[in-house]
């Protein structure tokens, strides 16, 4: 065998390997991530203004931003909040802001593997 015709044999090989390795790769890789942040589960209008009432179980240790935990167990991110929270409030919040987009930023730490809305430039207080 002369050296091109080993040369040519190599490259087809590596090219091969690296087209399999692609596919093994992208078919580790579970469909639902790549279309996760399109998912909506309750679409809202961005930018519109809503008012949410639920129970902080997490804040961002600058207390600029808060995890609610809305009725029927539905998540919400609330990030600038307009006073910085300096402890977690107990019991029944209201939360006034403008609906951003959804995100995926904390779901596989805070919200259990889901996105959930966010809410922008938002007012707290406390109801109960």
């Amino acid at each position: 065998m002369r050296y091109d015709d080993r040369m040519q044999y190599r490259s087809a090989l590596l090219t091969i390997t690296g087209v399999v390795l692609f596919g093994f790769v992208a078919w580790l890789i579970p469909f639902e991530w790549s279309q996760r942040e399109a998912t909506i589960v309750q679409p809202l209008t961005e930018m519109e203004r809503v008012i949410w009432e639920g129970e902080v179980f997490g804040v961002l240790e600058s207390g600029n931003a808060l995890a609610l935990e809305r009725s029927g167990g539905l998540g919400a991110f609330v990030a600038n909040l307009t006073e910085s929270v300096t402890s977690i409030p107990v019991g029944i919040v209201r939360v006034t802001g403008v609906h951003g987009k959804d995100t995926c930023a904390y779901r596989n730490t805070v919200f259990a593997g889901e996105c959930v809305p966010q809410l922008l430039d938002a007012e707290l207080d406390q109801t109960q």
